[in-house]
């Protein structure tokens, strides 16, 4: 997601499960939402790569997630760096892993 003077909002069905081979990027001054709800939603890193990085001043909300197998040089999951706001509700980490 890219600041388009605008807020993105992402919302995953209950029981689905998405693999990344890449990251999600937010910069900018702008709310990048992703929820689920009930049960929650998988966010799978496969082991290479962290999920979201996020910069620039975009913030964050996760809801409902459940974030497995992530790694990153800075983050396992999320790598946040100059970002704004992060703020999560019901979300789990399983096997993140940041190597520095």
């Amino acid at each position: 997601a890219v600041d388009q003077g605008r807020n993105a909002s992402v919302f995953i069905p209950p029981g689905a499960r998405l693999a990344f081979s890449s990251n999600v990027a937010c910069s900018g001054d702008m709310l990048l939402s992703v929820r689920s709800s009930g049960e929650g939603a998988t966010l799978d890193g496969k082991k290479s790569s962290n999920m979201f990085d996020i910069s620039g001043g975009c913030s964050l909300y996760l809801e409902a997630l459940h974030f497995v197998d992530g790694r990153g040089a800075y983050g396992g999951a999320v790598f946040a760096y100059g970002a704004g706001d992060i703020a999560t509700k019901d979300v789990s980490f399983t096997g993140c892993e940041a190597s520095e």
